[in-house]
């Protein structure tokens, strides 16, 4: 099949309840067809946004926090906030997050609703259906905020991820908005040249 090609399937029979996206062979399994409608039009978004930022290539925190930076110190401090395994800036126009189309997916859901987005294993996002990035690494939660740029630009998502069970209340989900915030005003200055 070609590689630009994604299955869904929107599964409406209650007999269906059982059926997963690995059971059925497909990329998603949808149970309305809101959902679907609703995530074709964000899959179609995505596709848009991956155009514009390959097109632009704007690159704000620079660095993004891999290794022991200021940024990726306060990115651990995050982590350690939620007394939680994981957390990452995962930008748009980061060419390594682009590769994983799934995890990609996620960040992409994040910066166009422009709304935190919480899934938790136990019970799938209409909007994310069964995403293969979160089954295949055993992903329990994922929290992700816009990071907004004072511009008004959402390049991308501070996100938070667990492995274990846990709940993440609408106070949690506050609490992650006003890291991302704090990192976009702290961090979201740092802009390398424009790439050839």
């Amino acid at each position: 099949m070609a590689p630009d090609v994604r299955i869904l399937v929107c599964a409406l029979n209650e007999a269906s309840g059982g059926e997963s996206h690995e059971t059925l062979h497909v990329d998603a399994i949808f149970r309305t067809v809101e959902d679907v409608v609703e995530g074709a039009l964000l899959r179609d978004m995505r596709e848009q946004q991956v155009d514009r930022a390959r097109v632009h290539k704007r690159m704000p925190f620079l660095g993004a926090g891999r290794g022991n930076d200021e940024l990726g110190r306060a990115i651990q401090q995050i982590a350690d906030d939620f007394d939680i395994p994981v957390a990452a800036i995962n930008l748009l126009t980061d060419e390594r997050h682009l590769e994983d189309v799934d995890a990609y997916g996620l960040t992409s859901i994040v910066a166009e609703t422009r709304q935190p987005l919480v899934v938790l294993s136990g019970a799938p996002h209409p909007l994310v259906g069964e995403n293969a990035y979160l089954q295949t690494n055993g992903i329990d939660l994922y929290a992700g905020a816009p990071l907004i740029l004072p511009d008004g630009e959402c390049v991308g998502a501070t996100v938070l991820l667990d492995y274990d069970p846990r709940t993440f209340t609408d106070k949690d989900v506050a609490r992650l908005v006003a890291a991302a915030d704090d990192t976009v005003l702290r961090f979201g200055g740092r802009e390398a040249a424009t790439i050839p």
